[in-house]
C-alpha cells in the first residue's frame, strides 16, 4: 500500500503531496526518500511540513541535512 502512496508525493496539487506524506510519516519507509527531500523545497510550507515529519520519522540519517537547509 505504502508504494502507491509515493507518487503522489509529487502530485501537481500541493495538497494530494502534502496528504501524501502525512500518510507516509508513521510507516518510516525510507524508500520515499528522495520523493520527500524534493517535498521540502516546494513553496507550499504544508508540503513542507508533512515532508519533514515523514523524513523524521522515517530514522533516515540523511534526513538530517535535507531538513536543516530547508529551515534555512
Amino acid at each position: 500500500m505504502v508504494d502507491a502512496v509515493v507518487p503522489l508525493v509529487s502530485d501537481s496539487e500541493p495538497e494530494i503531496g502534502a496528504q501524501a506524506a502525512k500518510v507516509l510519516a508513521p510507516h518510516r519507509y525510507v524508500g520515499a526518500f528522495p520523493a520527500l527531500t524534493s517535498l521540502l523545497k516546494d513553496d507550499n510550507a504544508r508540503c513542507r511540513f508533512f515532508a519533514a515529519m515523514a523524513l523524521r520519522n522515517s530514522g533516515d540519517t540523511r534526513a538530517v541535512e535535507p531538513i536543516l537547509q530547508m529551515l534555512r
